[in-house]
């Protein structure tokens, strides 16, 4: 089974712009990460020149006590992605249950008028026996939390920044 959303949101830069200086930049990643949203974070490899990052997160993810019992209290994940033309690919490791639990989606920017539309597309599989759908949905949660709070943290920076 798995659980497939998508995610949408107004950036106030240039979709040319984003990568170099929002997603793929180290310096607004370590404020978004470590300063707005409380969780760890290192960058592991980052080209800007091929579009390639890897980065290490320990997020606090807002789990049910049948869920914690099962992730534990603190929770590693690696996102490794790559610009391939106009799309950002991901996959994203969990730490624990990596062999179990698989979170990919794939990231492309359409230009407007003061900036672009961030459109995220996010497939959660999840194969644990009892608990997959539970662990799809709590994922889908916490993933669209974080992806607003990032787009909402972005224009921050970039009205504050650029």
């Amino acid at each position: 089974m798995s659980l497939t959303f998508e995610a949408r949101h107004e950036i106030d830069i240039a979709p040319e712009d984003y990568y170099r200086e929002i997603h793929l930049a180290g310096p607004f990643n370590v404020w978004l990460h470590e300063e707005k949203l409380g969780v760890g974070y290192r960058e592991i490899e980052s080209d800007l020149s091929t579009g390639m990052r890897k980065i290490e997160m320990m997020p606090r993810p807002d789990v049910p006590a049948t869920l914690k019992k099962f992730i534990g209290e603190s929770f590693k994940m690696v996102e490794e992605g790559r610009l391939e033309g106009d799309t950002y690919r991901f996959v994203v490791h969990p730490e624990k249950f990596g062999d179990r639990i698989r979170v990919s989606g794939e990231m492309k920017l359409e230009p407007r008028a003061g900036g672009c539309v961030r459109h995220v597309r996010i497939t959660i599989d999840a194969r644990v026996p009892g608990l997959g759908g539970l662990v799809e949905r709590v994922t889908e949660k916490n993933v669209k939390k974080s992806l607003d709070d990032s787009a909402r943290f972005a224009n921050e920076w970039i009205r504050e920044r650029l």
